[in-house]
C-alpha cells in the first residue's frame, strides 16, 4: 500500500521531537513509475515553472512539517559563524544540534538550502537553469560558487552537499551479488563514485577526498519494483 508523504514526515518529527541530540538525514526522489497508479505531473511541472524551483511542491510539503528542524541556508550559517573560519557545508553534529538544524534534507540528491523560489532568490549562491531538476541550481565544484557569485551582501555561500550512493555499482537482481559488491563499495567509495557519478556533482570536477565536502557517500541496499515484477 502506498504510504502518504505527510505521514512519513510526522514519523521523523516525532523522532527528533524526542530525540534531542540526533540528527536526520532525509533522501528524496521522484518516484519510478511502472503503472497509471500514480503521478509525478506536479513535480514536473515544478522543473519547467518560472516561479518555482524544481521539486518545490515537496519542499514545501516537508516544510510544513518539519521547518523548524530543516538545516537550510539561514540555520547552516548559525551553525557554523563565519568567525569560526571553517566550512559551513561540514559542520559537526554538535554545531547542528546548537542550531536546531537537525533535519539534512536532500532532493534528487541535493542538499536543499532553501524551500521556495522567494527563499532561494534570497540565498548567496542560488541559482535557476532551464533543464536542471535540482532545487539549487546546476551542481559546482566546492569553492567554485563563491568565486563567481556576487556576495555583495556580505554573507557567505554553503555549497549544497551532493549524495553519491552505492547503487549505481552495487545493484543486482542477485542478493548474495550485492552483498559482495558493497563489500567492494566499502573499501573504495570513490571508485565507484568516478564510474557513477551522481548527478549533483560537477563532471568535470576532481572527486572530494573521503569526508570532505562536498559529497556524501552511501552504502544503500533495497527491494526496487521494476517493470517485471
Amino acid at each position: 500500500p502506498q504510504i502518504p508523504l505527510r505521514r512519513v514526515l510526522l514519523d521523523v518529527k516525532r523522532f527528533v521531537a524526542k530525540r534531542h541530540s540526533e540528527v536526520v538525514f532525509l533522501f528524496v526522489h521522484k518516484a519510478d513509475l511502472w503503472s497509471s497508479e500514480g503521478s509525478i505531473a506536479p513535480l514536473e511541472e515544478d522543473d519547467q515553472h518560472h516561479d518555482r524551483i524544481p521539486g518545490q511542491t515537496v519542499h514545501e510539503a516537508v516544510s510544513s512539517v518539519l521547518g523548524d528542524f530543516l538545516a537550510t541556508y539561514p540555520k547552516l550559517s548559525e551553525a557554523v559563524p563565519d568567525v569560526a573560519h571553517e566550512q559551513p557545508e561540514n559542520p559537526t553534529v554538535q554545531e547542528l544540534v546548537s542550531a536546531g538544524a537537525r533535519v539534512l534534507y536532500f532532493w534528487e540528491g541535493q542538499q536543499v538550502l532553501c524551500t521556495s523560489i522567494a527563499e532561494c532568490r534570497e540565498t548567496p549562491g542560488w541559482q535557476k537553469q532551464a533543464g536542471v531538476p535540482l532545487a539549487f541550481g546546476p551542481p559546482m565544484a566546492p569553492g567554485e560558487r563563491q568565486q563567481i557569485e556576487n556576495t555583495e551582501r556580505g554573507r557567505r555561500i554553503v555549497e549544497p552537499m551532493c549524495l553519491a550512493r552505492s547503487s549505481g555499482g552495487t545493484e543486482s537482481t542477485s542478493p548474495m551479488e550485492t552483498v559482495g559488491r558493497l563489500q567492494t563499495f566499502e573499501q573504495d567509495p570513490l571508485a565507484t563514485f568516478r564510474a557513477h557519478r551522481p548527478s549533483c556533482f560537477p563532471e568535470a570536477a576532481a572527486a572530494p577526498a573521503l569526508r570532505a565536502p562536498t559529497v556524501l557517500h552511501e552504502a544503500d541496499a533495497f527491494l526496487k519494483r521494476t517493470k517485471h515484477l
